[in-house]
């Protein structure tokens, strides 16, 4: 595992307990920049004004978007835009989930998140797969 990914895990392992959001799992999203971390994200049970330009749709194809919160992926990039100048494009995010076991899960950005990502142009995506290790999400697709 690479040092950024071990670092993503660390500090979401460590966040895990101090995070009160009511989810069954909690979502991570870290972003760096030259091997820094800028901003640290998790999903949250508030909305924001952005959730309506990105219906959420489940993996059965429903619209569930009156029942979704803020993604982490979301909340990870209005605190870059808002505290730094950095270009996306420069920038490395990665997903982490920790679910009710304390282990690590798929955290795959959902539909709305994946065509946000699309958009910012992020340098590159990783998130966690069923197996705990770390997959990257090919933005051109």
């Amino acid at each position: 595992m690479t040092d950024k990914f071990q670092k993503s895990v660390e500090l979401s392992y460590a966040l895990y307990d101090e995070v009160e959001n009511g989810h069954r799992c909690k979502h991570f999203s870290l972003v760096f920049y030259k091997d820094r971390v800028i901003t640290i994200a998790t999903n949250n049970k508030k909305t924001s004004p952005w959730n309506l330009r990105n219906p959420k749709i489940n993996r059965q194809g429903i619209d569930i978007s009156h029942l979704k919160g803020s993604c982490s992926e979301l909340r990870a990039t209005l605190q870059l835009k808002r505290k730094t100048n950095i270009p996306y494009n420069k920038c490395v995010l990665v997903n982490v989930r920790i679910n009710k076991n304390r282990k690590i899960d798929i955290s795959k950005p959902c539909t709305g998140c994946l065509n946000l990502l699309k958009f910012i142009n992020y340098k590159s995506v990783f998130y966690t797969n069923k197996n705990g290790q770390f997959e990257e999400f090919l933005l051109d697709n």
